[in-house]
Parts: structure tokens; sequence; C-alpha cells
């Protein structure tokens, strides 16, 4: 199991946490504690996810979580805005 947390937003700040389970092939995301998006891996070749969702009301930020899964390992890429802020 791995895990991650990222602060986004510079004025409204919001914690974004990945939780990413080799035995069950999930992601979890989670912005200030709630549940956005849940990132099924297929066990068969490379696969690629994106989860994508809006962080914030007034400071207001793209976020893609991007999921690109093979047989044995997975990387997952956090893009803010367009631009690449995290890799797990």
């Amino acid at each position: 199991m791995r895990e991650a947390r990222l602060i986004i937003g510079e004025k409204e700040r919001h914690e974004l946490h990945l939780h990413y389970s080799q035995t069950t092939r999930r992601i979890y995301v989670s912005v200030d504690g709630e549940r956005q998006d849940e990132v099924h891996m297929p066990w068969a070749g490379r696969h690629e996810t994106i989860a994508r969702f809006v962080v914030g009301q007034v400071e207001r930020h793209e976020v893609e979580v991007k999921v690109i899964s093979g047989l044995f390992s997975a990387e997952v890429h956090v893009i803010v805005d367009g631009k690449l802020v995290f890799t797990l």
C-alpha cells in the first residue's frame, strides 16, 4: 500500500490524498477527506486511466490523476492546471 498527501492551492488550500493498493489494484482519491474518485486497474496489459475533477470554490484548480498500470506496477501522475506536480 502506498499513500501520498498533497496541498493544492495557495490562499484556498485543499488536501489531496491518494491511496494505492497493489492487492486490490485500486487507487482512491480524496480531497479534504471526501472521496472524489476510485480508479480500478485491470490485471492484463498496459492500461491508462484518468480521473478529472475541480478543486476549490474561489481559487479553482483543474486536477487530473493519471494512472498508467502494467501487470505488476502502476505509475500515478498528479497534474494540476496542466502541470505535473507529483508522481507516485
